[in-house]
């Protein structure tokens, strides 16, 4: 039988622990669960208004958000200037960010001995797991979306220490950080032109 199911959490290693607090025995959730996806929607970029604002965005905010210094230069940052097509917004419709952990032996290992969403998280990215960040990134990258966006749709337990590094970088950028309201713990960061 397949079962979809939807729960809340900040990201996907987290909803092994969701399962076994609710719960659900640990060895139900390594041998019953597989894959478990993250996802959060983002602003698209209006195609019609879309400009290069690379020259706006310094490279240290870039790397700050997570863009290898190598990269930076390879790709150009865009933002929707406002149109009638968006409704002046410089947005129109939504894109998916992603984040698919697949139940490997090694992950289930470390579920059936009570291992934490951590522990759960780290084996699943040297294993090859995308974080939404990560799935973020390359949004920014493809020009699809923007860091704003990126910055306000992820759930991150380090943003608070992010945001106080780009606002001492950056004292022109007004940074709002606020709980989530489907969330027991995480914050929002927005970034803004202040």
């Amino acid at each position: 039988h397949l079962v979809l199911s939807t729960l809340h959490t900040n990201d996907a290693p987290s909803t092994v622990s969701r399962m076994v607090n609710m719960g659900i025995a640990p060895f139900l959730v390594g041998t019953a669960v597989n894959p478990i996806q993250a996802q959060r929607l983002v602003r698209r970029v209006c195609s019609k208004c879309k400009v290069d604002v690379s020259a706006e965005v310094p490279a240290k905010t870039l790397i700050d958000i997570g863009i290898k210094p190598e990269e930076i230069d390879t790709f150009k940052v865009m933002k929707g200037k406002g149109c009638a097509t968006c409704n002046g917004t410089g947005y129109k419709g939504r894109v998916g960010l992603y984040e698919v952990m697949e139940i490997t032996e090694g992950i289930r290992d470390l579920i059936m001995v009570g291992a934490t969403a951590v522990e759960i998280k780290r084996k699943a990215l040297e294993e090859g797991m995308l974080t939404l960040r990560q799935s973020g990134l390359e949004k920014i990258k493809n020009g699809v979306t923007t860091v704003e966006e990126v910055l306000r749709e992820e759930v991150h337990p380090v943003l608070d220490a992010a945001a106080a590094r780009a606002r001492a970088r950056h004292p022109t950028l007004t940074i709002a950080v606020s709980a989530p309201l489907d969330t027991a713990a995480g914050a929002l960061v927005r970034l803004s032109d202040g």
